[in-house]
């Protein structure tokens, strides 16, 4: 794998497993995709 330009930080191995913290992890990412595939159908069409 080459590396990247980017240097990712250190994976963090001790999470706390929050399930409302990734419910609304996955909600804000769910609507970013969503609104960027709107855009780009818009743009699109």
């Amino acid at each position: 794998m080459p590396s990247l330009p980017v240097q990712l930080p250190p994976v963090k191995l001790k999470r706390s497993h929050n399930p409302l913290r990734e419910v609304f992890f996955f909600l804000v990412a769910f609507v970013a995709m969503f609104s960027g595939a709107m855009l780009g159908l818009d743009v699109l069409l």
